[in-house]
């Protein structure tokens, strides 16, 4: 059987997340696939950008997220 919407087939593998809100979000489990995003920073690249990348591909399922620059950068302390 299969179920168009959401492109699941009987007895395929699911990934099931239990949103903030109490909601549950099932998604077809892509196993053996590995999905990347790569971050190429430069001076103009914000610690709020850097999380951002990182968050909204980690949450878009990339399992290897890069982290790319031609230069070597300082680390970058939070201030109190």
């Amino acid at each position: 059987m299969y179920y168009p919407k959401t492109r699941l087939r009987k007895s395929e593998n699911v990934n099931i997340f239990l949103e903030e809100d109490g909601s549950v979000r099932i998604v077809p489990a892509e196993a053996g696939k590995e999905k990347t995003a790569t971050l190429h920073v430069d001076k103009k690249t914000t610690l709020k950008s850097f999380n951002l990348f990182i968050k909204t591909n980690y949450m878009d399922g990339c399992n290897i997220i890069n982290i790319e620059s031609k230069r070597k950068t300082k680390p970058r302390t939070k201030n109190s």
